[in-house]
């Protein structure tokens, strides 16, 4: 016998993908809904929301006392407050500038090539129908399904990053060793493929590869209000600012970032180049042990107050971030020193920055490199770098708010949705032929 779904299925069906796909868009990134309650479970509107979701659940069992089940109530009031959450969670996140990146380090462990590979499924269709639409008859059809070619890097914090074939093959030819993994696929009709190919990192300090990988956060101090009505400081630097730096693609793919910026003044290549591959090196270790990213600002300016207007320019950068900030009008001499960073050990920085001072130049790039690796490497207790949990800062929830059309939206959805889940509940029979 061939069954029908009912339009309260369907009904029910969509709602549970709007309610489902925006949580768990936020629980893929691991952290990231639990900041997102905090802030949410902040907004007295939250609950009264949530207490007419309940409250409208009732008085549809009230209204329908032989259409809707008790049981059903009990799904009816879940879904609904399920629906709510799922509205303030993102729109929260999408609307409030709380919606950040930060940058892990580590080194690639491993790069795959998984060959395509062809899967024939079975699935039943309508043959016939009758004058009123309804299926009289249904066969099996064979179909065949196209699984295309992919290419993959594995890092040491976990990461699976898609890549291309010739990446791979830059990986064979840099690691070596390539190997073969014969697999069997669940209804496969392809002969002779479908296998997996692999390079391992083998182990020498110079056959590592350093990655950089973006990962969302949720920046309280991004979406805070009071920080938003601190702007200004920055009109007189402008041509000085310079973009966060983001992660672009490279001989070994999209795990590479330039660490070293460099704003109105000359900066030889061979120095970035140095600084930039001594950080990356130590990263590749320190990036996860200590949970740090470290980026190195060069400014062509011999005024002390820049670094106040990158700190508004970058809101403080990210959680994550140790930003060494060199004031050099001429190349190589130094004017003055400031290191950014959201920790609560004031040593590391004021150490860190006499440092750095105390060399008197910055020629020698390995050098300074090596002096914020030292200082970053140290325990906290020893002048050493301490990342400020985000935990600490959840007392600036309270200047977190919502825009007025969001709440309003919110407001509108959380009652269609309420309602139709107890509209899909009091209909909800499946028809059969």
């Amino acid at each position: 016998m061939y069954s029908r779904l009912s339009p309260s299925t369907i009904v029910g069906i969509l709602i549970a993908v709007c309610i489902i796909a925006p949580l768990a868009w936020l629980l893929h990134e691991p952290g990231l809904f639990g900041k997102v309650w905090i802030v949410v479970k902040y907004n007295p509107a939250f609950w009264i929301v949530g207490l007419l979701a309940i409250g409208f659940g009732l008085y549809r069992k009230l209204t329908h006392p032989n259409e809707f089940a008790w049981i059903e109530l009990a799904v009816q009031i879940p879904a609904s407050l399920l629906a709510v959450l799922a509205a303030f969670s993102f729109f929260y996140y999408t609307t409030t500038n709380m919606s950040d990146s930060e940058i892990w380090n580590g080194k690639v462990t491993l790069a795959e090539y998984l060959e395509a590979w062809t899967q024939e499924v079975e699935h039943e269709t309508c043959a016939a129908q009758d004058v009123n639409g309804n299926c009289t008859a249904t066969q099996t059809v064979k179909q065949l399904i196209y699984h295309p070619p992919e290419w993959h890097i594995h890092t040491s914090n976990n990461e699976d990053v898609s890549t291309s074939k010739a990446v791979y093959r830059n990986y064979v030819g840099h690691f070596g060793g390539e190997r073969k993994e014969i697999l069997f696929h669940m209804g496969q009709v392809s002969v002779g493929d479908g296998n997996r190919f692999y390079v391992s990192y083998p182990g020498p300090e110079v056959k590592q590869i350093p990655s950089a990988q973006e990962h969302r956060f949720v920046n309280y101090l991004k979406a805070s209000q009071s920080i938003n009505l601190r702007r200004g400081s920055t009109n007189a630097y402008e041509k000085f600012l310079l973009p966060y730096p983001q992660i672009y693609e490279g001989t070994f793919g999209p795990i590479e970032v330039n660490r070293v910026l460099a704003a109105g003044v000359d900066v030889p290549v061979e120095w970035r180049a140095e600084v930039d591959r001594t950080l990356d090196n130590a990263l590749t270790s320190l990036g996860k042990a200590k949970q740090v990213n470290l980026l190195v600002y060069v400014v062509g300016t011999s005024d002390r107050a820049f670094f106040h207007a990158l700190e508004e320019h970058w809101i403080f950068g990210k959680k994550n971030d140790v930003i060494v900030v060199l004031g050099v009008k001429s190349f190589p001499k130094l004017d003055w020193v400031e290191v950014m960073a959201w920790t609560d050990v004031e040593e590391f920085k004021i150490t860190l920055r006499n440092r750095i001072t105390e060399q008197g130049d910055i020629a020698n790039a390995t050098a300074l490199a090596a002096t914020i690796v030292d200082q970053v490497s140290l325990a906290p207790q020893k002048g050493g770098y301490k990342r400020k949990p985000m935990a600490e800062l959840e007392y600036l929830v309270a200047d977190i708010t919502l825009p007025w059309w969001a709440s309003m939206l919110i407001v509108l959805l959380s009652g269609i949705l309420s309602w139709g889940i107890s509209w899909a509940l009091i209909n909800n029979e499946v028809t059969s032929e």
